[in-house]
C-alpha cells in the first residue's frame, strides 16, 4: 500500500502531512506493512505444522500435556538477590572431611588414660565401700595400675572384651611377671566397657554379683584401676590364689551363678572358709611324706581331716 496524502517539501525532503514520514519522492509504504508480513509468516508456519500432524509426522500426547500442566507450580520460587558464596571448607575432598570426622570421634571415644592419681583416689573410694561392708582396706599398688592399663590396651588393640585374649591367650595371670609380680602373688580382674572414669566403673561393678565380690574380696591386700578408650580394669592383689590361671568371663559368670543370690555377708563367710583352707594347706605341706613319730602322724591326720571338712564346706556352699 502506498500513502496518498499531500506532501510538503522542506529542507530537501518531502514530508507527508498525514503520517509525517519523510521521503525523497511523493509516496512511501506504511509501517503496517511489516506487521502484515509477520501475520502471513505465522499463518504459513501454522499451516505447515498442521500438515505434519495430519500426515503423522508429528504426534501430540494429550496425557503428557495434561501432566505437564498439573506440574506447573502456582507460584515460581523467588530467585535470591544475593547468592552466598560457598565456603572453602565445603569444597574440600569428601575423604578429607571423613578423616577429620574420624579424628574428632577418636578424640571423644578414646580420651587420655586415667592417671596414677586418679587410680589412687579410686582405691580410696573402694576402701570406703569395703569398710562399710566390714572388709579391711587395701593399698594402692603401682604395679597393678601398670598391668591394668596394659590389660585395657590389650583389649583395644585386639578388639575383644574378656579376661583372656582369644587370639594370644594372654590374661592378667600370664602377664603379671612382666610388671614385677612374683609367682606367689595373684591378681583378680574386673573389666568394664563404655566407662571413662575409675569411679564410674566401680559404681557399675557394684551392680554385678561377681564384680562386687572381687571388689570386696577379703583376701585382697592391694589393687589399682586404670581406664582408657572406654574400657576400665580393676586388679585386686592377693596371696591366696584368687585369680590363678587364665579364665573367661563366661566361666566366672557360671561360677557366681552357682552361688545364687548370695549377700555380701554370705560371701564374706565363704571367704573366711577359703582363707582357713589356704592357711591350713600351707601348714600341712610342711609335714614330711613319712611321719617320724606317732604324735606327728596323729597331728597330720587331724589337719588333713580339717582340710577335708573345709573343702567340702566351700564346694557345697549355698546361699
Amino acid at each position: 500500500m502506498r500513502c496518498s496524502h499531500n506532501y510538503v517539501y522542506t529542507q530537501g525532503h518531502f514530508v507527508c502531512t498525514k503520517c509525517g514520514r519523510r521521503t525523497y519522492g511523493r509516496s512511501h509504504r506504511k509501517k503496517g506493512t511489516k506487521k502484515i508480513g509477520l501475520v502471513i509468516s505465522g499463518i504459513v508456519v501454522v499451516g505447515i505444522v498442521g500438515f505434519l500432524f495430519m500426515n503423522g509426522v508429528l504426534e501430540f500426547n494429550q496425557e503428557n500435556f495434561q501432566e505437564s500442566i498439573r506440574n506447573i507450580p502456582e507460584r515460581l520460587p523467588e530467585i535470591p538477590v544475593d547468592i552466598p558464596k560457598i565456603p572453602i571448607e565445603v569444597t574440600k575432598p569428601i575423604s578429607t572431611e571423613i578423616e577429620n570426622m574420624k579424628k574428632t570421634a577418636s578424640d571423644i571415644i578414646q580420651p587420655q588414660p586415667s592417671s596414677i592419681e586418679q587410680s589412687k583416689n579410686n582405691i580410696d573410694y573402694i576402701n570406703q565401700i569395703r569398710i562399710e561392708k566390714g572388709r579391711a582396706p587395701i593399698s594402692f599398688d603401682q604395679r597393678a595400675y601398670e598391668l591394668s592399663l596394659a590389660r585395657v590396651r590389650d583389649t583395644i588393640e585386639y578388639d575383644y572384651f574378656d579376661h583372656t585374649n582369644p587370639i594370644t591367650g594372654s590374661c592378667p595371670d600370664s602377664m603379671k611377671t612382666k610388671y614385677g609380680f612374683s609367682s606367689s602373688e595373684f591378681v583378680a580382674e574386673n573389666l568394664a566397657g563404655g566407662i571413662f572414669s575409675p569411679d564410674s566403673a566401680v559404681d557399675l561393678w557394684l551392680t554385678s554379683q561377681g564384680h562386687r565380690y572381687n571388689l570386696l574380696y577379703t583376701g585382697h591386700t592391694a589393687g589399682a584401676t586404670a581406664c582408657e578408650g572406654g574400657n576400665c580394669v580393676f586388679l585386686g592383689v592377693n596371696n591366696d590364689g584368687f585369680g590363678d590361671g587364665c579364665h573367661t568371663g563366661e566361666e566366672g559368670a557360671a561360677w557366681h551363678e552357682s552361688l545364687g543370690k548370695c549377700t555380701d555377708e554370705q560371701f564374706a563367710q565363704m571367704d573366711i572358709l577359703q582363707e582357713k583352707y589356704d592357711s591350713l594347706s600351707k601348714e600341712y605341706e610342711r609335714f614330711p611324706q613319712m611321719a617320724r613319730s606317732q604324735s606327728e602322724y596323729q597331728q597330720a591326720m587331724k589337719m588333713y581331716n580339717e582340710l577335708q571338712s573345709l573343702y567340702n564346706q566351700i564346694n557345697n556352699f549355698k546361699c
